[in-house]
């Protein structure tokens, strides 16, 4: 099954949102094939102080960041590498 730029483009625009709204369980493909399974956010709530962004980053098209809470630093994965989102918390 393939999937259109409309559900790719959807699907980065729930994970942006998810992040937004707390901790988020996702998979996406990486640049070398292999499956990633993620944990992360991009609420300031969750992110430790000495990590929250400075302002001084350039985003970059066609990319979702987020602060993945299990390496404790921010990783950034493709649009259209995302396979699914599995879960979320807001504790």
């Amino acid at each position: 099954m393939s999937n259109s730029v409309e559900t790719r483009e959807t699907l980065a625009q729930e994970l942006r949102s998810a992040l937004q709204n707390g901790r988020v369980d996702f998979s996406f493909r990486k640049t070398n094939g292999e499956i990633r399974q993620a944990y992360g956010t991009t609420k300031f709530d969750f992110i430790p102080e000495e990590n929250l962004p400075k302002g001084t980053g350039t985003p970059t098209a066609g990319t979702v960041k987020f602060f993945d809470l299990e390496k404790q630093e921010w990783r950034s994965c493709r649009e259209d590498s995302i396979i699914s989102i599995d879960g979320t918390s807001n504790l």
